[in-house]
């Protein structure tokens, strides 16, 4: 059974969180859970660079600055250590969904440098984004409905951003994009909360996890 990195939909939905940031989050959350959730880990940090196809420590320090001020991790890193070998203190109050929180969960093999060198960190929030509108319990329910407006501010992404990634997504097969004629239906979230309302044309999101884990069965093949 593929391990699944596990996201509550609040951090998956935050614009103050940048997506370098949530990516770095999502492999702190793996090691956290691997690690069977110690309040702090201890990882290789150049390792976890090379593994998100993160170049600069500079870009890392910057990601783990912005979980800091998120409060997401509960030390403020500074300088990171010249060994490669790092301790954080996880907020486990905010990164576990806990039993009445939402949350969406996707396959450890998206996290993969070969999926990554594919379609980015920006890429990666926004498959984690359409998942988390998506119920896998009904056939109904394999398709997100969100707005590029709704999109971009949730994400802290521009609109043109969001249009780019959604073309290498679609292109790349990790997602599908239908586009239908609504006219005046309101969206809410699972917290019956208003989002948004629908007119005109619209796109709506699949993705396509099937299709992913075979990609990444190839490219796997073409780099070992």
């Amino acid at each position: 059974m593929t391990f699944k990195i596990q996201i509550p939909n609040a951090i998956v939905r935050n614009p103050n969180l940048e997506s370098t940031a949530f990516v770095v989050l999502a492999k702190l959350i793996q090691i956290h859970s691997l690690l069977h959730r110690p309040d702090t880990i201890t990882f290789d940090y150049s390792k976890v660079m090379n593994d998100l196809c993160i170049k600069e420590n500079r870009t890392f320090k910057s990601a783990l600055k912005n979980l800091f001020e998120q409060g997401y991790i509960l030390d403020q890193i500074e300088r990171l250590p010249r060994k490669s070998m790092l301790s954080i203190r996880i907020n486990t109050r905010k990164i576990n969904p806990g039993k009445e929180g939402k949350w969406t969960q996707l396959p450890i093999t998206y996290l993969h440098r070969v999926i990554l060198q594919k379609i980015g960190h920006i890429g990666f929030r926004l498959l984690y984004y359409y998942e988390s509108y998506i119920y896998r319990g009904s056939v109904d329910g394999l398709w997100a409905y969100p707005s590029i407006d709704a999109i971009a501010a949730d994400t802290g992404v521009t609109q043109t951003t969001v249009k780019k990634y959604n073309k290498l997504l679609h292109n790349e097969k990790f997602i599908k994009i239908d586009t239908f004629e609504v006219e005046g239906i309101e969206i809410y979230d699972e917290n019956n909360v208003y989002r948004y309302t629908l007119d005109r044309y619209h796109n709506k999101y699949s993705v396509e996890i099937d299709r992913i884990e075979k990609l990444y069965d190839r490219l796997l093949k073409a780099v070992v």
